[in-house]
C-alpha cells in the first residue's frame, strides 16, 4: 500500500513537472503570439494544465487528511 502511494506521488510529481514545461515552452515560443491557430492550441493547453492544478490540490489536500494534518 505504501508502494502504491510512492508510485501515485511520483507521477503527480511527473504531472507537475510536465506543466512546468508546457508553461515554459509557451512562455519561450514568441511565434505562437502571431499565430491564431497556435493560440487557440496553447489556450486549450493551457486550460488543461488549470484543471491539472485542481486535481493536483484535491490530491494533496486529500492526502494531508488522510495523514490527520489538514
Amino acid at each position: 500500500m505504501v508502494q502504491a502511494q510512492q508510485v501515485r506521488d511520483q507521477k503527480i510529481l511527473d504531472l507537475v513537472a510536465t506543466i512546468e514545461d508546457t508553461y515554459s515552452f509557451v512562455a519561450a515560443v514568441d511565434e505562437l503570439r502571431e499565430n491564431r491557430v497556435l493560440q487557440d492550441v496553447v489556450e486549450q493547453i493551457l486550460k488543461q494544465t488549470i484543471e491539472c492544478g485542481y486535481f493536483i490540490q484535491q490530491y494533496m489536500r486529500h492526502n494531508l487528511e488522510v495523514c490527520g494534518m489538514f
